[in-house]
C-alpha cells in the first residue's frame, strides 16, 4: 500500500506506525536488492564489459565510412532568371505586399527622445530576401553519415548501462556506511573514497554523452555552410575531417568506459573487506 504525506498524516498512532514498519519493511528489500546487483556486478557483468569494450575499441575504426559528397541543387542561371522575373511581375501585379523584415543596426541601445542627430546608432537596414537560387540550395536534402550514426548508437547505450551500474553501485556502498563517531573511521574514508570514485566515472559518462550531442549540432552547422557556398571545397574538406575528428573521439571514449570498469574494478575488489565492513571490531586490539 502506497500512502502519501496527507494521508500518513491522517491515520492514528498505530496506523502510523504499522505503516512505517512496511515502509521499511521495503526499504530494507531494496538495499538488499542493491546488495545482490553489486556482488552481480563485481563478479560478472563489469569484467565481461572490460572484454566486451575492449573488442569494440578495437572494431570502432573499421565501421567508420566517410561522407559522400553532399549534391547541392543549384539553380541555373537563366533558370532562375526567369523565375525571378516571374516572381517580381506577381509581386508587382498583387495589390498587397508582405510587411519587408528590417533589423537595426545596433539593436543593444535604446532609442530616446533626443534629435536625431545626436544618435548614430538609429539607422534601419531592410533584411535581403533570398533568392531562389539559395532557396534551392538550401532545400537540398543531405543523408545521415550512417556509419557515424550507428556508432553512436553503440555507445549511447553503452554510456548508459555504465550509469545505470554505477549508480546502484554507489547507493549500495552509501548505505553500508554507519553513523559518524570517533575512531575506527579508516574504513568510512575507504567507501567514502569508493563513492567518490564512482560518481566521477558517472561524471565522465555524462561528459560522454554531451559530447556526442554537441557533434551533431556542429556538424548540420557545417552541412549548411555548404549549402550556402557549394563551390568552397574548404567547408567540404572540413566536414570531412571534422567526421574523422569525432571517430577518434568516439574510440576514445570507448577506451575510456573501458578503463573505467577496469579501474572501478581493481579498486572495489582490493578494499571489498572494508567496503563491507568498514568498523571491524577486531582491528581494535591491534592499535598497540
Amino acid at each position: 500500500m502506497s500512502l502519501t504525506v496527507e494521508q500518513y498524516n491522517k491515520l492514528d498512532e498505530s496506523e502510523q506506525k504499522k505503516a512505517m514498519k512496511e515502509i521499511e519493511a521495503k526499504i530494507k528489500t531494496l538495499q538488499q536488492t542493491l546488495d545482490k546487483e553489486f556482488e552481480q556486478y563485481i563478479n560478472n557483468e563489469i569484467p565481461a564489459k572490460i572484454i566486451e569494450l575492449n573488442g569494440m575499441s578495437r572494431k570502432v575504426p573499421t565501421l567508420f565510412h566517410e561522407t559522400p559528397p553532399i549534391k547541392v541543387n543549384i539553380l541555373h542561371t537563366d533558370v532562375a532568371a526567369t523565375h525571378q522575373q516571374t516572381a517580381s511581375k506577381n509581386a508587382k501585379n498583387s495589390n498587397t505586399a508582405p510587411p519587408r523584415k528590417r533589423r537595426r543596426l545596433n539593436p543593444n541601445k535604446e532609442d530616446n527622445d533626443e534629435d536625431d542627430t545626436q544618435i548614430h546608432t538609429g539607422v534601419w537596414y531592410s533584411k535581403t530576401p533570398r533568392t531562389l537560387s539559395e532557396l534551392s540550395r538550401l532545400e537540398t536534402s543531405v543523408a545521415i553519415n550512417e556509419s557515424m550514426n550507428s556508432i553512436s548508437n553503440l555507445i549511447d547505450r553503452e554510456i548508459i548501462q555504465i550509469i545505470d551500474i554505477v549508480t546502484s553501485m554507489k547507493m549500495s556502498i552509501s548505505l553500508k556506511i554507519p553513523a559518524i563517531q570517533e575512531g575506527l573511521n579508516f574504513g568510512v574514508e575507504i567507501q567514502e573514497e569508493m563513492v567518490d570514485d564512482l560518481g566521477r566515472a558517472e561524471n565522465g559518462a555524462l561528459d560522454a554523452i554531451e559530447q556526442i550531442s554537441n557533434y551533431y549540432q556542429i556538424r548540420s552547422k557545417a552541412i549548411s555552410k555548404i549549402l550556402k557556398w557549394p563551390y568552397l571545397q574548404d567547408y567540404r574538406d572540413a566536414l570531412q575531417e571534422f567526421d574523422k575528428s569525432h571517430a577518434a573521439t568516439l574510440k576514445s571514449m570507448v577506451v575510456d568506459l573501458r578503463n573505467s570498469y577496469m579501474i572501478l574494478h581493481d579498486t572495489l575488489t582490493k578494499n571489498m573487506e572494508k567496503i563491507k565492513n568498514p568498523r571491524d571490531q577486531r582491528s581494535k586490539f591491534y592499535m598497540y
